[in-house]
């Protein structure tokens, strides 16, 4: 009987993706299936599919909270993106950042990317990407970067005026030249 309602749910979409994972967890404790790939040819979905969902298990507790919940503002594929950081602490962070803005999954994976990101294309060191209110900058051996929105002369004042002061703050100490 559970292995019918949990084919029936899946195909229907009416779990969640740790919901399900969870399910598929229980299918194979109980012995129902040995592998994955057993898995998958019992309840008729990839076995990527198998592998993605009990993959969210590992993630830290609050990343499963809030896929838990139906229609939230995480989706597995933020979630995805989410595990390609290095640490717990990182997914933690950008997950807060994702909730307060509303970010897609698409910048969420510049994010990600800017942030696992140690060389430009041409292999050279640079800064990563700064983020702010429909802001991206950044130095680099071809100079600052940006990207932006603002499309108003007051909106793109603002921009370069806090860009001015980000650059000031980490700009290196003058130095002194010693006698």
């Amino acid at each position: 009987a559970f292995l019918v309602a949990i084919h029936e749910n899946v195909h229907r979409d009416s779990l969640t993706p740790i919901d399900e994972a969870r399910a598929y967890q229980r299918l194979m404790a109980a012995g129902k299936a040995t592998t994955q790939r057993d898995l998958a040819r019992l309840v008729n979905v990839s076995q990527a599919r198998i592998s993605q969902r009990l993959a969210l298990l590992k993630m830290p507790q609050e990343i499963i909270l809030a896929l838990s919940v139906p229609g939230g503002e995480l989706t597995e594929r933020h979630a995805r993106v989410l595990r390609q950081l290095p640490t717990p602490d990182d997914q933690r962070a950008l997950l807060r950042r994702i909730i307060a803005e509303n970010l897609t999954v698409d910048v969420t994976a510049e994010i990600v990317a800017d942030a696992t990101t140690d060389r430009t294309r041409r292999g050279g060191p640079h800064r990563r990407w700064v983020v702010s209110e429909g802001l991206r900058w950044r130095t680099s051996d071809r100079g600052l970067e940006l990207q932006c929105r603002a499309t108003t002369p007051a909106e793109q004042a603002r921009v370069l005026r806090e860009i001015a002061a980000r650059l000031e703050a980490s700009a290196p100490a003058p130095c002194t030249p010693s006698r």
